[in-house]
């Protein structure tokens, strides 16, 4: 992503008199400008269609981005053909003595889904001021919440973990092991240039110290210093020093989106503890996530905004452009229009009856636009604002946009005029 010309505080590492004056969704809604889904990070291999095929591949994708599943660790459909995938497995040590006797514990998947779950429920990593407490092997981060969760294992039985609190933390029996389980943030609330907000279990407590504002100041001053620091494999956190690998939260701040992901991997963690009887029930609940997956990829899909003609050519040469700029833009069906493939998906080529939204509802977005200047230009006539002439044009390739007019009664109450006498209200 390109940094913004607008001068703005994405932290709080400056010293600001009030927490409104830090941009906390910069990202996020620069974000939502340019993807095809509010799910930070997440892109599609190849472009979103709509026949059967090409949609149930966008849906198993969708699902294990969101259930953080390897490339060794396909979707598969739960019925009578298919074996139930267990999960991944990680072992982790009880103690040094355990470990030297290598007695040692099996987390699952399960068992880390379980604890992330929990710790969603509090919804911390949708929306937060990024202000760094602590440096993770040499990076600045913030701690959203710290968790502790405790496991019971026996000889034959491992139940599931459950939070317990931190003063019990300390003290645990022979047959009980101890998780403790940080949500952390690397960076503003989706910005791409850092690692993600995730779920990081058992962290070296010498590998993360907390620090104070002064000290996140002092160790790294600007952005352009951080990323160039990030170049650098030593300071960055490392997977392979936690036992059990850490899990990317994907808390997007659209709320219906939001609920999608986590009944995606409820669904997920159900399939993990699945008995033979139980498949039909979640190829069931499967079916109706998938199919809330494509209503909502359609609302995606349809307020997609169209950018400005000529922001995708941007080079180290690019001028800067005018604040006040007019918005020129070209609606879809124009040559002219396009969508990134590194936010839609490489093109294929197919059939144009396949897209999953019809011409006529990618047009709405324009259709909104056209309303708006049509609002500023009542405005205008009243002497409230000026509108610039070349702000009227709209695109000239679909007949429909210059010939929208406004219903004259809806024109006159907009004036603030009675509609029976003319006069003013």
């Amino acid at each position: 992503m390109q940094p913004s010309w607008l001068p703005h505080a994405e932290v709080m590492i400056n010293n600001t008199k009030k927490r409104s004056e830090v941009d906390k969704l910069y990202h996020q809604q620069y974000s939502s400008i340019y993807s095809c889904s509010p799910l930070y990070g997440f892109a599609p291999k190849v472009r979103w269609k709509a026949d059967e095929a090409s949609t149930l591949s966008a849906w198993k994708e969708f699902y294990s981005f969101c259930c953080n599943m390897d490339a060794d660790q396909p979707y598969l459909p739960l019925d009578a053909d298919q074996p139930l995938s267990q999960g991944k497995q990680w072992r982790l040590s009880t103690s040094k003595k355990a470990a030297a006797q290598d007695q040692v514990v099996e987390i699952t998947e399960k068992n880390r889904l379980h604890m992330v779950l929990l710790m969603r429920e509090r919804r911390l990593a949708q929306d937060f001021v990024y202000l760094p407490t602590h440096i993770f092997n040499g990076e600045l981060c913030l701690v959203l919440q710290k968790c502790y969760f405790r496991l019971e294992v026996t000889e034959s039985y491992q139940g599931t973990p459950y939070e317990i609190p931190r003063e019990e933390a300390a003290s645990r029996s022979a047959d009980q092991v101890t998780i403790v389980a940080q949500e952390i943030a690397f960076g503003p609330v989706a910005d791409a240039s850092v690692r993600p907000v995730s779920v990081w279990f058992n962290i070296n407590p010498e590998d993360i110290s907390p620090c104070t504002r002064q000290q996140a100041r002092r160790h790294k001053r600007s952005r352009h210093r951080l990323r160039a620091k990030r170049n650098d494999e030593k300071n960055k956190p490392d997977e392979k020093s936690c036992p059990i690998p850490p899990f990317t939260s994907h808390q997007p701040i659209d709320g219906i989106a939001f609920n999608l992901i986590t009944d995606i991997q409820t669904h997920r963690y159900h399939a993990l503890e699945c008995r033979d009887e139980d498949t039909d029930v979640l190829a069931l609940e499967d079916e109706k996530l998938r199919k809330r997956f494509e209503g909502q990829r359609r609302f995606w899909m349809t307020w997609t905004w169209p950018k400005k003609v000529g922001s995708s050519q941007v080079s180290n040469n690019t001028e800067v452009p005018d604040i006040d700029g007019t918005y020129n833009f070209v609606t879809y069906g124009d040559p002219g229009y396009g969508e990134d493939s590194i936010f839609f998906g490489r093109d294929r080529k197919s059939s144009d009856d396949l897209q999953v939204v019809s011409k006529q509802a990618k047009l709405a977005t324009g259709f909104i636009w056209k309303s708006y200047i049509m609002n500023l230009q009542l405005l205008s006539g009243q002497g409230a604002i000026s509108v610039p002439k070349e702000a009227y044009q709209m695109p000239t390739h679909d007949p429909l946009l210059p010939s929208v007019r406004r219903m004259t009664t809806l024109r006159t109450l907009s004036l603030g005029f009675s509609v029976s006498s003319g006069s003013s209200r």
